[in-house]
C-alpha cells in the first residue's frame, strides 16, 4: 500500500508555500491584476523566482533545488488555490524541465 502521508518537510513546504501566497498574493490583487494589460503580477513572479521555485525540481548544479517531484506538485498545488500564477507556474516548470532533459 502506498503512504500518502507528507512527509515533515514536504507539509512545511505546503505551510510555508500558503502563508507565502496567502501575503503576497491576496485575492483582490489576484483580480486586479488579471484585468491588466501584463495580465500577471511581475513582482510577484520575482518573489517566486528569488525563493527558487522555478527550479526547485532541477539540480542545485543547475541553480535548482534538488527537491522531488512531490515537492514541485505540492508548490503547484498551492499556487493553484491561491489562484496567483494560474498556468503560468506549471508551464515555466515544465519548460525549465524540458530544457534540462534536451541539455540546452
Amino acid at each position: 500500500m502506498i503512504s500518502l502521508q507528507l512527509k515533515p518537510e514536504q507539509q512545511q513546504i505546503v505551510e510555508s508555500a500558503e502563508a507565502f501566497l496567502t501575503k503576497a498574493s491576496p485575492m483582490n490583487l489576484v483580480r486586479a491584476t488579471a484585468n491588466t494589460s501584463v495580465g500577471m503580477d511581475t513582482h510577484l513572479w520575482s518573489e517566486i523566482a528569488n525563493l527558487g521555485w522555478c527550479g526547485v525540481h532541477l539540480p542545485e548544479e543547475v541553480s535548482g533545488l534538488n527537491l522531488d517531484w512531490v515537492s514541485l506538485c505540492l508548490l503547484q498545488e498551492q499556487a493553484g488555490a491561491a489562484m496567483s500564477l494560474r498556468g503560468e507556474y506549471s508551464v515555466t516548470t515544465a519548460t525549465v524541465e524540458g530544457w534540462q532533459i534536451s541539455g540546452t
